[in-house]
């Protein structure tokens, strides 16, 4: 038997009635298999019970049964097509850095499939990573935990669901809130004293706009000469790192003046 309509005794009247709906049913190495090909044409019904066949006997066989598309993916797999797709729209440093983030979880998770990521093997991935070592010689140190909620943040958005829908029970590291610090007196006048003494008279420029305007390293590096305004004493941030960031207006002091003045001469 293929595919046919069952029979069943309607509720209401008592009556055998034939359904609406086709079903199938075959053996295959001594088991039957039997369920709704939920189509109410033959032709259809056919083609959902030829698949189903084709499933068994691959099953049989030791073969994925779904196509390599609707098959359950890998860590490697997800974050490759999560990179694929992240290129577009998205700076090439914002996409390096992604990169270097999956890197990590690629070693460590890569040939696990995306269901066994469970609380248990996320905890022991933050286990594992927490105990490594970067950089080298006298800048030696443990990876940090911003760095591992970063990298999860990156997992999660791969699976695509966040961090609190897939792992409720673990919750995200502590990350310090000091790094940012304004210098000491002592510390501001070490770091111009250095930049002085440096063969290059772009760094000690460099060093006093960052000082007196608080700007990015890379939003001084592309500061250009029309976003000055001398005469109202003011400078426009051009691309930042955040929206927020970019298209900011800063009021310059004396000094930052003085020290533009000097640089567009």
């Amino acid at each position: 038997m293929s595919v046919y309509r069952p029979k069943y005794r309607d509720p209401k009247t008592g009556e055998l009635v034939e359904s609406q709906v086709y079903w199938y049913e075959f053996t295959y190495a001594g088991k039957r298999h039997r369920d709704s090909t939920k189509q109410t044409l033959k032709t259809l019904a056919s083609e959902v019970e030829k698949d189903e066949r084709r499933k068994v006997e691959r099953a049989y066989a030791g073969l994925p049964t779904e196509s390599r598309a609707l098959r359950i993916r890998t860590v490697s797999e997800g974050l490759k097509a999560y990179q694929q797709g992240y290129q577009t729209g998205h700076r090439e440093k914002s996409v390096c850095w992604v990169k270097e983030r999956a890197a990590h979880l690629e070693r460590l998770l890569g040939g696990a499939i995306l269901p066994d990521l469970t609380e248990t093997r996320i905890r022991g991935y933050i286990t594992a990573r927490l105990a490594e070592k970067v950089g080298k010689g006298e800048d030696t140190r443990t990876v940090g935990n911003r760095t591992v909620n970063m990298e999860l943040l990156i997992l999660s958005r791969a699976i695509g669901h966040t961090w609190r829908e897939l792992w409720p029970g673990v919750p995200k590291l502590e990350e310090r809130e000091d790094i940012g610090r304004a210098l000491a007196p002592d510390e501001e006048a070490a770091l111009l004293a250095a930049a002085a003494a440096n063969s290059s008279p772009f760094i000690d420029r460099f060093i006093r706009i960052g000082l007196t305007s608080a700007m990015r390293a890379g939003e001084i590096r592309t500061l250009q000469v029309g976003r000055v305004n001398l005469a109202d004493r003011t400078l426009t941030v051009g691309r930042s790192k955040s929206k927020r960031g970019t298209g900011r207006v800063i009021p310059m002091n004396g000094d930052l003046y003085n020290l533009l003045v000097g640089q567009i001469a």
